[in-house]
């Protein structure tokens, strides 16, 4: 239990719903949990992100204030296009652009330990990512455009994994 002016720590969120293949930790720190799910597929991995929202307070001993959601947007933009090529230095006017995008963004419920969260999905270049926010969290899923399921699924991973 995280002392006062403590963060809890992170959640370890991966894929349910039938998930076939290997996953495992590739980030994680002050900050960011990701896990990495090697799919038992053509279509490449999923990964599946927790950021922390929160930003610095304003005064030492102040509340830490959650960024608001269109610049956590901007964070899942950034996860979305980071890595597609040919993106290079463009990259943050090309998150700009992703980001800003409202219409290209549709709802889309996820199923999180069995619970209906509001969220949004959108695909660019191939690429597909959905997302929701909590008062303190991004949580994301990044994958291949043609492995979006129809329902989305997560489930807390145990500390064994």
């Amino acid at each position: 239990m995280p002392s006062s002016g403590e963060e809890a720590p992170l959640p370890r969120l991966g894929l349910a719903g039938g998930f076939d293949g290997e996953r495992w930790i590739e980030g994680r720190g002050l900050g960011i949990c990701t896990v990495l799910h090697r799919l038992d597929s053509p279509l490449g991995d999923v990964t599946v992100g927790v950021i922390r929202r929160t930003t610095i307070s304003a005064s030492r001993d102040g509340p830490k204030v959650a960024i608001p959601d269109d610049r956590a947007r901007e964070s899942v933009a950034t996860a979305l296009v980071a890595d597609l090529p040919g993106v290079g230095d463009d990259v943050f006017n090309v998150v700009t652009e992703v980001s800003g995008d409202a219409d290209a963004w549709t709802e889309k419920e996820i199923l999180v330990d069995g619970e209906a969260v509001s969220g949004y999905e959108r695909e660019y270049r191939g690429s597909w990512v959905a997302y929701y926010l909590t008062p303190t969290l991004i949580v994301y899923v990044l994958g291949h455009a043609g492995w979006k399921p129809a329902v989305l699924e997560l489930e807390t991973i145990g500390a064994s994994m």
